[in-house]
């Protein structure tokens, strides 16, 4: 299932890929190389040579019982068929990617994975669609799908779908969220994923994860997780601020960090 930037369902006629994709979901890959293969069939093409080498070496390494592998190669290389035949060997994945581009990415060219992404992609049905999903009073909403009418065929399969109650008016967020916690195969924005994580929301347990761009991973995690402490907001609370540099001791930075948070929680209490 597709989206577009309004958040509306976009369906596709058959493709190329659609004929390969019964071909090769006829059977399970019995091994990394095998599941390799089945993706060339999906995609028309085969499996580069340099494709081939990467999985023997992923396949030796979970063999010899490593859990974290960090794979890092040209652009080109073709790294997202490695994730995909990894996620149909595992037959479960959460793929997560520094863009939407990406996610795109992974949907387009596999269409057995489904995406989730953040309110402000789709318009929310409460304003008409005049609005994006971010301007709504989500707790009790009429068009929020209820998780229990959700069902899940061929599970962790290239034939895996998906089916829910086909309402005339349905929240496309909360939609594409409940079939992104149904699904075997999904990818999530950093920013997405890691926003309901922190939010103690309980996230799908998968037997993969793939950080697509890992390196983005710490910085997207610093903004979510970063404080910004304001001078003006410290005055209207009887704490001025220090003037800090990098020669800064670290004990007068966590000393006006700690004022600052005890005096507002007094604030609070009072």
């Amino acid at each position: 299932m597709q989206f577009d930037s309004y958040g509306n369902r976009i369906r596709t006629g058959a493709s190329v890929s659609d004929v390969d994709f019964k071909k090769a979901s006829m059977h399970e890959p019995l091994s990394l190389m095998d599941a390799l293969d089945l993706v060339g069939k999906y995609a028309g093409k085969e499996p580069t040579q340099k494709q081939r080498d990467i999985i023997k070496k992923i396949q030796h390494a979970m063999e010899s019982g490593y859990k974290k592998i960090l794979l890092s190669a040209p652009t080109g290389t073709g790294k997202s068929w490695i994730a995909i035949a990894l996620s149909l060997y595992l037959k479960s994945s959460t793929v997560l990617t520094s863009t939407v581009l990406l996610q795109d990415q992974y949907k387009n060219e596999f269409g057995f994975f489904n995406t989730v992404r953040g309110k402000k992609r789709f318009l929310c049905e409460q304003s008409n669609r005049v609005f994006d999903c971010t301007q709504g009073y989500c707790n009790d909403c009429a068009y929020r799908p209820q998780p229990e009418s959700y069902t899940i065929f061929k599970r962790g399969t290239m034939a895996e779908t998906i089916t829910g109650d086909d309402l005339p008016r349905k929240c496309p967020y909360y939609d594409q969220i409940e079939i992104g916690k149904k699904s075997s195969f999904v990818a999530y924005s950093y920013a997405s994923y890691l926003s309901h994580l922190l939010s103690g929301e309980e996230m799908p347990k998968r037997k993969l994860l793939v950080c697509d761009e890992a390196h983005e991973l710490d910085e997207e995690l610093a903004n979510q997780l970063a404080t910004n402490l304001n001078g003006f907001y410290g005055e209207i609370l009887g704490i001025e601020m220090p003037k800090f540099s990098v020669d800064s001791n670290i004990d007068s930075i966590r000393n006006y960090v700690n004022s600052f948070s005890d005096t507002f929680q007094k604030e609070n209490l009072s």
